[in-house]
């Protein structure tokens, strides 16, 4: 795994040498992509200790000294500068700012529905006056991040669901030799299997124990109002979908085959809000004795 340097911008319009790793501009390579912890840039990268300590250094540098350039005006000018190389009407729109009618100069066009393809978009637009219709045109030039998630409980749920796969057809095998007897081949496989859940679950190990520090929100929930709560509760819960629309994980409690396990505070109003979230039962379990006794709410 290797990656080649780019040139970018961040969010200020300021130069930025960046690695792309799955699809992030990483500018800082000495810590992890969530921006929380420290990481070996050869494993977690693929390039050299030297390399990302030159290039937060450099980006560092960078955003020190770097002249700001606002991204909306900096991608408006060149949208201007394309549109300078069409036709009449294309360099008309572009000199106001792609918000009057290209044919007839009304300042009310009325844009309809987006149309999202990959990293560009389409919108239809029509003029109330003239009756002109044409197509903006868009493409992605960055990201706001609007929740982050959690990539540890992304790497659990992946392995738990490979582990759960890995068990069934442990399972099976072992009923095939049970019914055929022993036979070489078979155990041979059975014995690579069990090799691998093995290995499956040492990660899932390692996992959970780096989790709780990633994981545990519950001074930033309470606030000063720990009145509002009484008690705490434990669930395991799967999750089942991600709206794509804001990035957020939707979940379901589960508590027979779940992918982890959430610790709750239960308002004295009703509800609950979750505080934290682990790979484990008995790490979920030590946190919530750990709020009962500085909070003195019950488990339940």
């Amino acid at each position: 795994m290797h990656h080649n340097p780019i040139v970018t911008k961040n969010e200020d319009g300021r130069p930025q040498v960046a690695i792309v790793v799955n699809e992030l501009n990483i500018t800082n390579p000495l810590i992890s992509e969530c921006g929380r912890f420290e990481v070996d840039p050869v494993e977690t990268y693929g390039i050299s200790l030297a390399l990302a300590t030159a290039l937060a250094h450099l980006n560092e540098t960078l955003v020190a000294e770097g002249i700001a350039v606002s991204p909306m005006k900096s991608e408006l000018g060149l949208l201007r500068a394309e549109a300078a190389k069409g036709n009449d009407a294309q360099r008309r729109y572009a000199s106001h700012d792609f918000s009057t009618c290209p044919m007839c100069g009304c300042a009310d066009p009325q844009g309809g529905s987006i149309e999202v393809d990959g990293q560009t978009a389409t919108q239809e637009v029509t003029c109330p006056e003239c009756g002109a219709a044409w197509n903006d045109l868009y493409r992605l030039v960055g990201f706001e991040v609007v929740e982050e998630g959690n990539s540890h409980l992304a790497a659990i749920g992946r392995l738990r669901e490979k582990l759960e796969t890995l068990d069934k057809a442990a399972f099976s095998l072992q009923e095939a030799i049970g019914s055929l007897g022993t036979q070489p081949e078979m155990e041979a496989a059975l014995g690579a299997l069990n090799a691998k859940r093995m290995g499956i679950q040492d990660e899932l190990v390692a996992l959970g124990e780096a989790l709780p520090g990633n994981a545990r929100y519950a001074t930033a929930i309470i606030g000063d109002a720990p009145q509002i709560y009484d008690a705490i509760e434990i669930h395991g819960v799967r999750v089942v979908d991600r709206d794509p629309s804001t990035g957020k994980t939707e979940i379901e409690v589960d508590d027979v085959n779940p992918v982890f396990w959430s610790v709750y505070l239960h308002r004295k109003e009703g509800g609950v809000e979750c505080v934290g979230d682990f790979a484990t039962r008995p790490l979920a379990d030590a946190y919530a004795q750990e709020l009962s006794q500085t909070y003195g709410y019950r488990i339940v």
